[in-house]
């Protein structure tokens, strides 16, 4: 009771308390006293209940020569020199159990890295789930010894405890005294400059849409952040369109990406404005300046993960509006006939046959024999989208019919059915049904290897997050990636034209 004593004396000149706290305490102390409870000074938060000791985002010590009842650490490091009566929980760090470290119960390690030294006792069980374990030669706990999960992912976890308890529980995503964070932040500034670079047009466009209405764009992309959920399960739920949601997020990765390239660049251009939006020069300048105070600010704590959440928002916002501003653009509006004039009324007063104007009534004609097809007008991403649907639920009505639903017979299936249909008719049921047509550049007929490398190359367009089909909306001949490389073209067919 002698430390208790002067526990409770250090209390009594801090309160004003000490003569009452010490006779209640005495009073109702048992005849034969626990053990002391007694944890390390250096513990920063933790919880002590009745001897249980809870330690969150800290490092916990327990010295030699001192006991407590049981031991949980969540993302810090534990060392015990001492005596655990019951378990010793370690998650998401590391645990080190010292020559003089007694364990009355189990020793469990989740994500992390365990180091039994020589001389340690464990009387329960020793388990390491995704967690490195090193024990010396000859020991034995007094249960199992159970190891669940790769070595190596214990080590990540391990030297990513760190990043959590100093970064993340702080507020700031970047910890600028850890060496392995700066490496991350190379690479990541480094794609980014490559994004502005290799996509500058799709970056431009989203920086166009910043200096409009930034605020506009920022609940945009909060809307698309909270919608891709939702929509991800309703794609899900129908099971036609289940293939369609790793397309989905990668393609919300990608759009991601580019806006929040687009968002460093439009801040650079707001602290050194840009003399011409289509230098290059000038526009690696701007990405790096805002690159520059992004990574600046995500070191300050709380101001830097509040930073970068509002730069990805409005990243993702701008992104997808700039997506919503190509389609429309896809699909402009049909132009109003101009009223008739006085003149067109005389002219039908007097009788005389006034004939119907060819462009206003007549469909577009088919082009004479011999003439190139790819000079009909291109066809929109809506369209192309709306043919690849149904030529989707075509393919998956077959294998519902006639083979057991696997992915990768589905994926043969459709890619088989796609190119033997071009190689035939230069178009599928989809693009028979939205009035599609695939034709060469040249005007010469489609053949089968131009419908064959076609067919592989949609593979790359797919692969690339969709970003080789998004390519239609600000390319100038609305062609895809497999389009190019195959020099094909698709067009939109008039009404009445045979295919």
């Amino acid at each position: 009771m002698k430390t208790n004593w002067q526990i409770l004396a250090v209390l009594g000149v801090t309160l004003g308390l000490a003569t009452s706290v010490g006779a209640v305490q005495e009073a109702a102390a048992p005849s034969t006293p626990e053990p002391p409870v007694e944890v390390d000074v250096e513990m920063d938060i933790d919880i002590d209940v009745d001897g249980e000791v809870v330690q969150i985002g800290r490092s916990y010590t327990l010295s030699a020569g001192k006991r407590v009842e049981s031991a949980v650490v969540i993302a810090g490091t534990a060392r015990i020199e001492g005596t655990i009566d019951q378990d010793l929980v370690v998650v998401a760090g590391a645990a080190t159990l010292a020559g003089t470290a007694r364990v009355g119960g189990d020793v469990v390690v989740v994500g992390g890295t365990g180091d039994v030294q020589p001389g340690a006792v464990v009387g329960g069980d020793l388990v390491a789930v995704g967690s490195g374990l090193k024990v010396p030669p000859g020991f034995s706990p007094g249960g199992d010894q159970v190891s669940v999960g790769a070595f190596a992912l214990g080590d990540q976890v391990a030297s990513a405890v760190p990043w959590l308890t100093r970064g993340l529980l702080w507020g700031r995503p970047i910890v600028p005294d850890l060496s392995w964070m700066w490496g991350f932040v190379a690479v990541f500034a480094l794609l980014c400059l490559l994004i502005n670079l290799v996509f500058d047009g799709p970056v431009r466009a989203c920086v166009h849409t910043l200096d409009g209405k930034p605020l506009t764009t920022g609940l945009t992309g909060l809307l698309t952040l909270l919608l891709i959920a939702p929509v991800s399960f309703i794609l899900t739920v129908s099971v036609i369109g289940l293939a369609l949601v790793p397309f989905l997020w990668f393609a919300l990765l990608i759009a991601g990406l580019i806006g929040n390239v687009a968002a460093a660049r439009w801040i650079g251009s707001r602290v050194l404005p840009e003399e011409s939006p289509h230098n290059r020069l000038q526009t690696a300048r701007s990405a790096g300046i805002g690159l520059v105070a992004i990574i600046l600010v995500g070191m300050v704590p709380v101001a830097g993960l509040t930073a970068w959440a509002l730069v990805s928002l409005l990243g993702l916002g701008a992104a997808a509006t700039a997506l919503a501003a190509g389609l429309r653009r896809e699909n402009p509006p049909a132009p109003t006939p101009p009223p008739p004039t006085a003149e067109s009324g005389s002219d039908t007063s007097s009788g005389a046959a006034a004939e119907p104007s060819s462009s206003e009534t007549a469909p577009a004609a088919s082009p004479p024999q011999g003439e190139n097809l790819s000079s009909f007008p291109r066809a929109t991403f809506l369209r192309r989208l709306g043919a690849l649907l149904l030529d989707l639920l075509l393919v998956t009505a077959i294998t519902l019919a006639f083979f057991e639903i696997h992915p990768g017979r589905s994926f043969v299936l459709l890619l088989v059915y796609r190119v033997a249909l071009w190689s035939w008719k230069a178009t599928t049921v989809g693009g028979i049904i939205c009035g599609l047509q695939v034709v060469r550049m040249d005007g010469k007929p489609l053949a089968f290897t131009d419908a064959l490398v076609r067919g592989l190359a949609s593979i790359l367009s797919a692969v690339a997050a969709g970003l080789g089909w998004l390519w239609i909306l600000w390319d100038p001949e609305r062609q895809a990636w497999h389009d190019k490389i195959a020099g094909t073209v698709v067009v939109r067919v008039p009404a009445g034209r045979p295919l």
